[in-house]
């Protein structure tokens, strides 16, 4: 008897050598550098970076290689418009704005008043009540513009459209010249107002917060005409500017909630909570990655969540952290932490 159970094992082994199990993909991270915001370093001469990022945190802002060498360092003055290849430092009162490179060269100066966006390649101007908003060329001469009788609550530019959300409850959706495309006016809540919107980095679906008793979550779709695809009451109301956005290819919404995320699943029509502390800074999720990382803070503690989707929470870690950003790469993260940039390479094996 102990020689047949002898040879069933030795063949079992035998056959796992010959015919190897394939195991489930496993996640792993593992540290790559980290750089002090300190003093701006230049690369190694004759080497170009394969990547540039822009960074926003706390009071200052600049632009790093995916390597860990600062290129530009800066202090903001009020605010700071920034994205991959230029910034504008302004003020508060300043109707002078300065245009420069992610070298800090000057690129041009535009008399304006009112505070520069710059989303989706192009530069946008809201006046200082929030009442006007348009688009100007690198002279500063406006392309168009337009005036609203309520103020602009929260807006997104994505893929050459340009969506604005009103405190009287409407949205408006704006094509690449500035002609308006749709034009929707919620009036289902006790009160009605626009919370958080968001285009898909496509531009062909746009999600809105809207509304008091209730607060309702709506997903749209252009085909080509706005077609309501999805819609939930939220349990948590809030009366300030709610963080809501797409990630992976405009399948999945994420949205702020108040002891936690919500995460919609579009294609299958369901909401999931996940429960954490603070507010929603950012999330994304790449094209061909089955993997969400969700960043949330609560003026403490930053903790990043990293979601499987269809959504399901697989790891999160926290860190004590007064201000905090979530930057995307190419298989890997950049997360800013106070003074600190991070490089947290990921990879499947």
């Amino acid at each position: 008897m102990k020689k047949a159970v002898v040879f069933v094992i030795v063949m079992v082994a035998v056959y796992l050598l010959a015919f190897p199990t394939r195991l489930k993909p496993e996640l792993h991270f593992s540290p790559g550098w980290a750089s002090e915001l300190g003093t701006k370093t230049d690369p190694p001469r004759g080497e170009r970076p394969n990547r540039i990022h822009f960074f926003n945190l706390d009071e200052a802002f600049g632009y790093i290689t995916d390597g860990g060498d600062v290129l530009y360092l800066d202090r903001k003055m009020y605010g700071v418009a920034i994205d991959s290849r230029r910034f504008v430092n302004y003020s508060s009162v300043s109707g002078n704005l300065v245009v420069q490179g992610s070298s800090g060269e000057v690129l041009d100066a535009i008399e304006i008043r009112g505070y520069p966006l710059l989303l989706d390649d192009r530069i946008f101007i809201i006046s200082t009540n929030r009442g006007e908003f348009g688009e100007i060329d690198i002279q500063g001469t406006y392309i168009w513009k337009y005036e609203y009788s309520s103020p602009i609550t929260d807006l997104d530019a994505q893929n050459g459209r340009v969506l604005l959300g009103l405190l009287d409850g409407r949205v408006y959706l704006y094509k690449t010249d500035g002609s308006r495309e749709v034009e929707i006016s919620f009036q289902r809540s006790r009160v009605n107002a626009v919370y958080g919107c968001a285009l898909s980095a496509d531009g062909t679906r746009f999600s809105v917060v809207h509304g008091i008793d209730p607060q309702i979550l709506s997903v749209f779709e252009l085909n080509p005409e706005p077609k309501l695809i999805f819609e939930a009451e939220l349990a948590d109301t809030f009366r300030r500017r709610r963080v809501v956005d797409f990630i992976s290819q405009g399948e999945y919404v994420v949205v702020d909630g108040q002891d936690g995320v919500y995460i919609m699943d579009l294609d299958r029509g369901e909401l999931f909570d996940i429960i954490i502390s603070g507010r929603l800074v950012g999330g994304f999720s790449d094209v061909s990655d089955p993997l969400a990382f969700i960043l949330t803070h609560d003026g403490k503690t930053a903790n990043l969540l990293t979601v499987a989707l269809p959504p399901a929470e697989l790891a999160r870690s926290s860190y004590p952290a007064s201000q905090t950003v979530l930057i995307n790469g190419e298989n890997y993260i950049i997360l800013g932490i106070d003074r600190y940039l991070g490089r947290i390479d990921r990879m499947v094996r």
